[in-house]
């Protein structure tokens, strides 16, 4: 899958005497890397026809997937079964569905999403940042870093690059 040969993957993936989550995950993140979004998501579907439940990677890959396929709706019913299979406050999940909501333009979901996060990280908090500055709402970037380093998280460069893109536009040369 890594090198690009996901057909010959899925060849050795269905001659599996076994497929456990590991081995539909790796497919999965293959096929994610590689922008074939249709294939994850029949992957997702086919994994838990087979009694198997998702786990973080599993759904690492199919966020992933909704983000390059632009499907809102297949991002919203991805949220639903993390939320029903009780994985809503794994971070990297919470980080995974706010960049996706992000890329696909709903900065209300992203917003939603963290809000009910009851651990955020510094991708966390640079995910919305970088939300509110691709809506051109800088003035919320530069609350969110206020709030970042209230709550102890020290920024890192992506933190950074959204923290003077608003300074700049918002002509804060002094902020």
């Amino acid at each position: 899958a890594k090198c690009d040969r996901l057909s010959r993957a899925h060849e050795v993936f269905e001659q599996l005497s076994v497929r456990d989550e590991r081995s539909w995950n790796v497919l999965m993140a293959g096929y994610a890397e590689h922008a074939q979004d249709n294939e994850v998501f029949i992957c997702f579907v086919s994994m838990q026809t087979e009694g198997l439940v998702p786990d973080r990677i599993t759904f690492i890959s199919t966020i992933k997937a909704c983000s390059i396929s632009a499907s809102h709706g297949q991002g919203k019913l991805v949220h639903t079964c993390i939320l029903i299979v009780g994985m809503h406050s794994k971070v990297s999940l919470v980080n995974a569905l706010i960049d996706m909501y992000v890329k696909l333009g709903s900065i209300e979901d992203a917003q939603n999403v963290f809000d009910r996060s009851q651990q955020r990280d510094v991708v966390t908090w640079s995910a919305m940042m970088m939300g509110y500055a691709e809506q051109s709402n800088y003035k919320l970037v530069l609350e969110n870093f206020h709030k970042m380093q209230v709550g102890g998280i020290k920024p890192d460069g992506v933190t950074f690059s959204c923290l003077f893109a608003a300074c700049r536009h918002l002509g804060e040369v002094h902020e």
